[in-house]
């Protein structure tokens, strides 16, 4: 397996850890919470290259509840902007600042929840 191509290793993580976007952005319950996609991040402790190659398919679709957890997010991208880069899928279901703006130009799928505002959404979304 070290010999593996890295292209073809990212391909055969994706198959466990990948979420299909049409079921990340448009599940229909939106007052609970979505069923928890199984995504076993396990395989990535087998080594050091596989966690390297397969942590940006874990950041590929991301859903964001709370500022905390977008401050965090935005501090993991700045550190490792690789990661950023990687996301393609966004659920912003409360509050959220302009850090998240620099990752707006990769993003193919954005889900908002509007029935939760807070005085940075106007400004977030036209830095975005």
């Amino acid at each position: 397996m070290d010999r593996l191509p890295e292209e073809i290793l990212r391909d055969i993580l994706a198959y466990d850890l990948r979420v299909p976007h049409a079921e990340f952005l448009f599940y229909r319950d939106w007052h609970g919470d979505p069923p928890a996609l199984p995504r076993p991040a396990c395989h990535l402790l087998v080594s050091k290259r596989w966690l390297r190659v397969g942590t940006p398919l874990l950041y590929e679709c991301m859903r964001l509840k709370k500022p905390e957890h977008t401050a965090a997010i935005a501090q993991l991208f700045r550190a490792h902007p690789h990661v950023g880069a990687a996301v393609r899928c966004l659920r912003l279901e409360g509050g959220f600042g302009k850090e998240l703006a620099h990752v707006a130009k990769h993003i193919t799928g954005l889900r908002l929840d509007c029935g939760v505002y807070t005085s940075t959404w106007e400004s977030s979304l036209q830095t975005a």
